[in-house]
């Protein structure tokens, strides 16, 4: 899990150390809305930033999306995987005669992404994701990769470490979904609420009380994110606490290190209940995520992609902003979301 401590000396991200992109009028016009909601000096920065998505599937649509929009220097998709019938459920990026062709989908997607921001560089690295390293993703400020096994989320999470790159792992299982986030080391600025006293003379009441603000300096805040291997691994600390979602996500992880396959079938989930470490409770939920598996259920697509993005741009931009947890669960039929 991740740990917490606290300086009494305010510090800015780490994305902040890098050099900052200086906005033309043009860009400053074009990107006014994002000025207007995290400052100019983030938009800065975010124009100086490289982001690779590994994995062009729904959801990973969504976030090039939406990660084009906010306007970095460039986004790399890493893909290469041929466009089939299940793209066209989430993936709008695609069209039929890209699938019916065979045509491989990030090629596919390349002017459809471009035509989003003109001003952003958009590359395709055609290679198998399992197959990236730690030299391919140092040269990028952030990755994100969805749609692959778990393992091979674990894998590039290691290489991550190694390039020490910002991590977001995604995935969908129809009507649930979740990322997960590793920061390794991250700072923010805690900033507490404004307290005050209300002044006003002797005994009497006043109509309108005076509110006197007293200015706290913000709090720098440092976590220790733990990798998703150790993440997906490890027992659970407090078992009636945790998710039940969580605890899935470990069994499929197992069997997917087990079988080099995904869970796709009833006797799978059988042999998913045993490799739990501790009871999952939630059969249907198990046997809707494993059934679910690797399909793309655009709404869903939506929520996720869009979190994910802001957690992204958050730490780009080093805006300061608390991040939102290591992990994100999502239950589409429950209406829900759960942060850990």
């Amino acid at each position: 899990m991740a740990t917490t401590s606290t300086s009494s000396t305010a510090a800015a991200p780490s994305s902040s150390d890098r050099p900052q992109q200086q906005l033309t009028a043009f860009e400053a016009e074009l990107y006014d809305r994002g000025i207007r909601v995290w400052g100019m000096d983030a938009q800065r920065r975010m124009r100086g930033a490289d982001v690779a998505v590994i994995g062009l599937s729904g959801v990973g649509a969504e976030i090039v999306k939406n990660v084009a929009l906010a306007g970095v220097r460039s986004v790399t998709v890493v893909d290469d995987a041929v466009a089939g019938a299940g793209d066209l459920a989430a993936n709008f990026f695609l069209t039929e005669a890209d699938c019916s062709s065979g045509a491989k989908r990030a090629m596919a997607a390349l002017p459809g992404i471009k035509a989003l921001n003109p001003l952003v560089e958009v590359n395709v690295l055609d290679i198998n994701p399992a197959s990236l390293t730690a030299d391919h993703l140092r040269k990028f400020h952030f990755v994100c990769a969805t749609g692959l096994p778990l393992p091979v989320f674990a894998r590039l999470d290691d290489e991550c470490r190694l390039a020490k790159v910002p991590f977001i792992a995604v995935q969908i299982y129809k009507f649930q979904g979740f990322f997960f986030c590793d920061l390794m080391k991250y700072t923010y600025l805690c900033k507490p609420p404004e307290t005050g006293q209300v002044s006003g003379p002797g005994t009497v009441i006043p109509r309108k009380k005076t509110k006197v603000v007293v200015a706290i300096e913000p709090t720098a805040v440092t976590i220790d994110f733990l990798g998703m291997r150790g993440t997906l691994t490890q027992p659970p600390q407090h078992t009636r606490r945790t998710p039940a979602m969580h605890k899935i996500l470990q069994s499929i992880f197992t069997f997917c290190s087990k079988h080099n396959a995904f869970p796709s079938t009833m006797a799978h989930i059988e042999e998913c209940k045993t490799l739990s470490p501790t009871p999952i409770g939630d059969e249907m939920l198990l046997k809707n995520m494993v059934l679910g598996s690797m399909v793309d259920f655009a709404p869903v697509c939506a929520v996720i992609g869009g979190v994910v993005a802001q957690e992204l741009i958050k730490v780009i931009s080093g805006s300061g902003d608390p991040p939102l947890g290591k992990l994100f669960y999502y239950d589409a039929i429950q209406g829900s979301g759960l942060v850990e």
